[in-house]
């Protein structure tokens, strides 16, 4: 399967092996690169509050330390 990556361009992967009648496989985006979906977990799974998600935000940023 070609993926299309914000860095790396696109590539070939594989596509899943297992094949379901009902419910077919297929990748719908490319491998997350290191934080990127730091937002949606902080967010939407952890729920943590504005406040919060800024003092981790900020650990992680050199310049504001």
């Amino acid at each position: 399967m070609e993926v299309k990556h914000p860095k790396k361009g696109s590539y070939t992967t594989y596509a899943p092996f297992a094949r379901y009648s009902d419910t077919p496989l297929s990748v719908h985006k490319h491998a997350p690169m290191l934080g990127e979906d730091n937002d949606y977990v902080y967010r939407h799974i952890l729920a943590l509050s504005e406040h919060d998600i800024e003092e981790l935000t900020a650990e992680d940023d050199p310049a504001r330390q």
